[in-house]
């Protein structure tokens, strides 16, 4: 994706890959897949490279991608309201755009 994306007929629609959408288990593996797909994509690209937060916030992946190893990406959080009162406590606090959900890490 990164090699067709990076062209430069879609340098006005496309700036970022989005890794993987809202993983949700096994988190410590996600952290290595992602730091493997930000090494793929880096050296094909320098479209911004875009993780999804677990549904965990922003300050569980603070020192997770050193700003010196790391460049042009972005942490992804889906805010959801917990209408359920059950569900409430699972929920993070809003900390995020309510319109793009996108924190610049670096």
């Amino acid at each position: 994706m990164a090699d067709e994306f990076s062209q430069s007929k879609y340098a006005n629609s496309v700036v970022s890959i989005n890794v993987l959408n809202e993983p949700v288990n096994a988190l410590d593996k996600v952290k290595t897949y992602y730091s493997r797909a930000y090494n793929v994509i880096r050296n094909r690209s320098n479209l911004f490279v875009v993780f999804g937060d677990g549904f965990q916030g922003p300050n569980y992946w603070k020192g997770v991608f050193p700003r010196n190893q790391y460049e042009g990406i972005a942490l992804d959080s889906h805010v959801s309201l917990c209408p359920v009162p059950l569900l409430r406590e699972k929920c993070y606090p809003l900390t995020t755009c309510p319109l793009s959900g996108l924190h610049h890490l670096h």
